[in-house]
């Protein structure tokens, strides 16, 4: 259990450091984004503009 615990701080500790403060709001690059995903860019950009609720 204390790895599984481990793994995800590690995990946690990944996402965090992609976050960016730009004018004093939170944001993700793009193509960070979507390499957690594992898609392209241009595929992650196309699902945001079709579900943009």
């Amino acid at each position: 259990m204390a790895k599984a615990n481990k793994s995800l701080r590690v995990f946690e500790e990944k996402i965090i450091n992609k976050i960016y403060l730009i004018r004093g709001k939170k944001v993700m690059l793009d193509f960070e984004l979507a390499e957690m995903y594992a898609v392209e860019t241009k595929q992650l950009k196309r699902q945001v503009k079709r579900n943009i609720e």
